[in-house]
């Protein structure tokens, strides 16, 4: 059976229980969900004793997409903002994705042997979502290399320094979406891009991400 690769998963399900969770529930379970950057903001801006995961400024940079940048060029809308422990999340809606691949993902309809099946939700948000995240106080070197340990991760030899799977499978000829992941500024960087917007990603990945401050 091909493998589903656990990082877009574990990605995917984090963004869905948040987005059926009331905000005071997805606290409790240790998830932030912001539906802006001006609540992002205005989040970072409280005193650490008020903030669960205690953010300050003046500790390091907090990087975010540039919400313009990725709008314009992408065709897509920010849809929420997860901080989870030190990771943060962020998920846009691509308005124009093409659905007709999603579509035959679909179990009912015998793309895929019941094995490889996967639902319907899953093939939908590899076509249609765009996810970037970070990981803030950790070593990227050291989490890159630990991914790499656990999971097979391809080297992408026109783009030196980034790394990637295709998704919903690892290793296939004609993916919905692929995971990459790379190092910046010393942190750990991935996204989650449909296969129709990976040009884009590239034309844009670096100068999309800056300080937020």
């Amino acid at each position: 059976m091909k493998r589903l690769f656990l990082s877009l998963l574990c990605f995917a399900v984090a963004i869905s229980l948040c987005a059926c969770t009331s905000k005071e529930t997805v606290q409790e379970s240790s998830f932030i969900r912001l539906e802006s950057m001006e609540e992002l903001r205005e989040y970072l801006s409280q005193e650490p004793a008020e903030v669960a995961m205690s953010f300050t400024a003046e500790e390091e940079p907090i990087y975010v997409p540039n919400e313009e940048q990725v709008s314009g060029e992408f065709n897509a809308d920010l849809s929420e903002i997860v901080l989870d422990n030190n990771n943060f999340y962020f998920r846009f809606k691509v308005r124009d994705a093409n659905l007709n691949l999603a579509n035959e993902y679909d179990p009912t309809n015998g793309a895929l042997s019941e094995e490889e099946s996967i639902d319907s939700e899953m093939a939908r948000a590899c076509s249609e979502d765009l996810m970037i995240g970070w990981q803030r106080n950790s070593n990227g070197e050291d989490v890159l290399n630990a991914l790499a340990e656990s999971n097979p991760l391809y080297y992408w030899e026109e783009h030196p320094g980034y790394y990637y799977t295709t998704s919903p499978y690892n290793g296939m000829e004609d993916p919905l979406g692929y995971m990459i992941y790379w190092v910046q500024d010393s942190h750990f960087f991935q996204a989650s891009v449909p296969a129709e917007k990976l040009d884009i990603f590239w034309e844009n990945c670096e100068t999309m991400i800056g300080d937020l401050l």
